[in-house]
């Protein structure tokens, strides 16, 4: 799916790189069967829909992309990726059209598009990573670190590391909200009053507005994971800022409201591409 809105001067194009089913307790081994039951409209056949999303962001000042999905793979029943480059296509944006690409962490299925065939995907980009994601990574001595440090060596002289909040491009900022991994990041937008946050990993699904302690299998510290999920939704709640959420179900944009004393995420109107 590929869809886009506005926030003020900037163009958020909403990219659905790919899916994965996955057994809902599985996926989020601190959620309710209770509470899933109750909400048969985010399961299929008993699965959750995964959604492997990525935006682009197209400024006044310039084109990012935040997050490239899973990239190129095989496609089975439950799963299928690789349909980043299809979108930008479409879209009539070249890989050289994009100026910086922001990394909101470094797990695979947010990484995999920077890299086809052995060659950077986004030859002309600057690409920010938060320094923390980088010295864990790097000094990861596991198969898992050893993958990540493959797949970006083609990449290399283009990575940008930073500390703190840190300007993307004028109006894009990045936020520090770690606990998925150790230097996650989500990033905030603002322009002519409207503002938008593109969440990265710190939700995966909007059921955790109202279970913010719903950890994923993939949160590294869940303690802090669960504080920044906390701090997230208490800041977008009743706020009128956007949450893009690339996991969520498509679109994965909307806002954090209160009805009925439950805190939800609500979704907003997009155009459908």
């Amino acid at each position: 799916m590929l869809w886009k809105t506005d926030v003020g001067r900037f163009t958020v194009y909403g990219i659905e790189d790919g899916w994965m089913l996955r057994d809902p307790l599985d996926f989020m081994p601190d959620s309710d069967p209770a509470v899933w039951s109750r909400h048969p409209e985010f399961l299929t056949d008993g699965k959750l829909r995964v959604s492997f999303g990525c935006f682009l962001i197209v400024s006044p000042d310039g084109l990012a992309m935040i997050d490239t999905g899973a990239g190129p793979a095989p496609t089975s029943a439950e799963f299928a990726a690789g349909q980043m480059p299809a979108a930008l296509q479409a879209l009539g944006v070249a890989r050289d059209d994009v100026d910086v690409v922001v990394h909101t962490h470094l797990h695979f299925d947010h990484i995999g598009g920077d890299v086809l065939a052995g060659e950077a995907f986004f030859p002309s980009a600057r690409v920010m990573v938060h320094q923390a994601e980088l010295d864990y990574w790097f000094g990861l001595d596991t198969d898992a670190g050893v993958r990540v440090r493959d797949h970006l060596g083609p990449i290399g002289a283009q990575i940008e590391g930073f500390d703190g909040d840190t300007q993307v491009l004028p109006g894009i900022s990045t936020t520090e909200t770690f606990g998925h991994t150790p230097g996650h990041v989500s990033v905030g937008l603002i322009s002519e009053g409207r503002r938008a946050v593109v969440s990265g990993d710190a939700t995966h699904h909007p059921l955790q507005a109202s279970h913010p302690d719903w950890n994923i299998f993939a949160d590294l510290d869940k303690r802090q994971a669960t504080a920044t999920r906390r701090r997230l939704f208490d800041e977008l709640t009743g706020s009128g800022t956007y949450l893009a959420a690339g996991h969520y179900p498509r679109p994965g944009f909307g806002t954090v409201e209160v009805h009925d004393s439950v805190r939800m995420f609500v979704p907003a109107p997009v155009t459908d591409l």
